[in-house]
C-alpha cells in the first residue's frame, strides 16, 4: 500500500470479538455487518438456544453473513481448575459440536475468563484449533 506522498504504508486490520452468545449478539452484528466490521463470536455449545442464548440457526444464520464463529468451550468452566480429562472433553466437544451445526470448520478457541495455562493451551492445539 502506498500513501499520497508515495512512501509505504502497512495495511491496518481491525476486527472484533464477542463471547458467550447471548441474543443481544444479533443486533451487535447487523450494526457490524453495516460498517463492514468483522467479527469472530465465541460460543458455549452446550447452552445454544436456552435462555438469553442464540439458537443453532442464529450461529449458522452468523456464519453465513460471514462473520467467524469461534468455540469457547461446552458449559464455560474456568479450565485451569478442571482435571486434563474434562479439560479435553469441554474443548473437543465444543468443537465437535459447532462445527456439525455450521458444517465448517471452527479453528478458533476463546478461553472462558482468559484463564489457561499450558496444560490447556496443550489440550486446545491437541483438540485442532489454530488460534487460542
Amino acid at each position: 500500500m502506498t500513501s499520497a506522498n508515495g512512501l509505504s504504508r502497512k495495511a491496518v486490520i481491525v476486527t472484533t470479538s464477542w463471547d458467550d452468545g447471548d441474543n443481544s449478539d444479533l443486533k451487535l452484528a447487523e450494526l457490524l455487518a453495516k460498517r463492514r466490521v468483522p467479527a469472530t463470536f465465541y460460543v458455549a455449545s452446550g447452552g445454544l438456544g436456552a435462555g438469553s442464548t442464540m439458537s443453532e440457526a442464529d450461529l449458522l444464520a452468523l456464519s453465513n453473513a460471514g462473520f467467524e464463529i469461534g468455540a469457547h468451550t461446552v458449559t464455560h468452566p474456568i479450565l485451569t481448575t478442571l482435571s486434563p480429562s474434562a479439560v479435553t472433553r469441554e474443548v473437543v466437544d465444543c468443537k465437535r459440536s459447532l462445527e456439525q451445526i455450521l458444517g465448517r470448520e471452527v479453528a478458533s478457541f476463546a478461553y472462558p475468563k482468559g484463564r489457561c495455562n499450558a496444560e490447556v493451551v496443550a489440550r486446545v492445539r491437541a483438540a485442532g484449533y489454530r488460534g487460542g
